[in-house]
C-alpha cells in the first residue's frame, strides 16, 4: 500500500521565518498563514489560482451573512446526519432487542410445552387414580353388603 507522508507545520513558525514561494507547499502555507499584502501579491503573481480563492475570502468579508448561512446549513446537514445515526443505531438495538425476545419466547414456548406435556400426564394419572378410588369404593360397598349379609345370618 501507498502510505502517504503527513507533515506537521507551525503556521505562526511558517510566517515568522522567510521563505520564498518556490513551490506549491510554500505557495499554501503562504497563503493560510499570511496577511501581507505584498507576500500576497507575490503569492498570485506566482500562482494565480489563488487569486480566486483570495476573492472568495474578500466576499465572505464584505457578506458575512453568508458565511454564518453556510455555517447554518453546515451544522442543519450535521444534525440531520447525527439524527439519521441515532434512528439507525437504535434501530440496530430494537432489531437486537426483537432478537433476544424471540429468543427468550421460544425458550417459553418449550416450557409452557413441557409444561403441557407435564399436564396432560397428570391428567392421565388422576384419570387413573380416580379409576382406582372408584374401584376401591365398590369394593367397600360389596365387603360392606357382604358384612351386613352375614351380620343377618
Amino acid at each position: 500500500s501507498n502510505l502517504d507522508r503527513v507533515m506537521l507545520i507551525s503556521l505562526d513558525i511558517f510566517r515568522q521565518t522567510v521563505h520564498d514561494i518556490n513551490d506549491r507547499e510554500s505557495a499554501w502555507l503562504t497563503f493560510f498563514s499570511c496577511d501581507d499584502i505584498d507576500r500576497i501579491n507575490e503569492l498570485v503573481d506566482k500562482y494565480p489560482d489563488f487569486l480566486e480563492l483570495y476573492e472568495e475570502i474578500y466576499a465572505f468579508r464584505e457578506r458575512p451573512e453568508e458565511v454564518i448561512s453556510m455555517f447554518s446549513e453546515a451544522l442543519r446537514i450535521l444534525d440531520h446526519n447525527t439524527e439519521l445515526y441515532m434512528i439507525d443505531k437504535a434501530k440496530k438495538e430494537l432489531a437486537e432487542t426483537t432478537k433476544q425476545l424471540d429468543v427468550a419466547k421460544d425458550a417459553l414456548d418449550a416450557t409452557q410445552g413441557e409444561l403441557d406435556a407435564a399436564k396432560g400426564e397428570l391428567d392421565v394419572a388422576k384419570g387413573q387414580l380416580d379409576e382406582a378410588n372408584r374401584k376401591l369404593e365398590e369394593k367397600d360397598r360389596i365387603i360392606a353388603e357382604l358384612q351386613k349379609a352375614l351380620s343377618d345370618k
